[in-house]
Formats: structure tokens, C-alpha cells, sequence
């Protein structure tokens, strides 16, 4: 389980990303509608795809993807100015509402304390830096999937520190 989802996406709009720092758009969680600007968008990103693969690069296919088109499309270099206005209807969101835990601090999910931002939609435990951790039973990650996730950790709670 790679991330938890606390509420409901389709308060967001229709197309949008979310940056996962000040560098770079996440691929993680995207929304293209049908309109033009989803399509726009998605077409420009597959065609980056075709273009750029790089199959030795980690994050160059997926971040990168995204906020390489982001950065033409939207005329500006710098995510942290992307937003609807400036990228022709696709909204770039902050970090916070995805990623409130930077991937350089993905172990405090699992590590005995409280959540600090409890406002976020999605909350990204960083499977690929913490899979082999086990979460304290007073950690950030067991108080999520207890809440949100109630059926897997009745499942798996022992791997919650139950």
C-alpha cells in the first residue's frame, strides 16, 4: 500500500496534478478529463513519453514526464507559479495535499508520534524507500489506515504493530 486516500478526489476538478516539491509535478496522482485541456495535456505527456523515454533513470518517465510538459505548457519554469490561470485550465496543486511528508522523511509514517497535516487528500507512505519498515502501533501510517482503511488493517494489523 503506497498511499492512503482521506477524502474524496472529485472536489479537486477535472484536471489537475499535484507537485511533489518545489522542483517537480508527481505523477503519482493525475486527473485528465475528456475536455480539451485534459486531453491536451495527456496527449502532450504521451507524446513526451514516446520522445524522452529513459528506462535508466528513475522518476525521468513519471515525474519528470509531467512536469516537463507542465514547464512548456504552463510558460514558466519554476512549479511552485503553475495553477489553472497560468496552465490554460490544469491546476497544479501544492505538495500538502498529496505529499505532506517529503519523501526524505517517509520513515516518520512509521515511527511512534502524531500526523502534522492532517488536511490532505492522499497521504504517500513512499513504498519504494519504506517497504521493509514495519509502522510503530502509534505511528502516523497505523492511525491512517485505521481510519481510512479500516478492512486492511483489521487484515493486516499486525503489521501495524498490533
Amino acid at each position: 500500500m503506497d498511499v492512503v486516500v482521506a477524502k474524496r478526489l472529485d472536489s479537486l476538478g477535472s484536471n489537475w496534478a499535484a507537485r511533489e516539491s518545489d522542483l517537480s509535478v508527481a505523477a503519482a496522482v493525475l486527473a485528465f478529463s475528456t475536455d480539451n485541456v485534459g486531453r491536451r495535456i495527456a496527449r502532450a505527456a504521451v507524446r513526451e513519453i514516446q520522445t524522452t523515454y529513459r528506462g535508466d533513470l528513475w522518476g525521468y518517465n513519471g515525474p519528470g514526464v509531467i512536469t516537463r510538459v507542465l514547464k512548456r505548457l504552463c510558460s514558466t519554469t519554476d512549479v511552485t507559479l503553475m495553477s489553472s490561470d497560468l496552465c490554460g485550465g490544469f491546476e497544479v496543486y501544492g505538495p500538502e495535499l498529496f505529499y505532506p511528508i517529503k519523501w526524505e522523511n517517509a520513515r516518520d509514517y512509521f515511527k511512534r508520534g502524531q500526523l502534522i497535516n492532517k488536511g490532505a487528500y492522499v497521504y504517500h507512505v513512499w513504498n519504494h524507500l519504506t517497504a521493509n519498515l514495519v509502522a510503530d502501533h502509534d505511528s502516523p501510517y497505523a492511525t491512517l489506515a485505521r481510519q481510512f482503511c479500516p478492512t486492511t488493517y483489521e487484515m493486516y494489523g499486525e503489521r501495524f504493530g498490533t
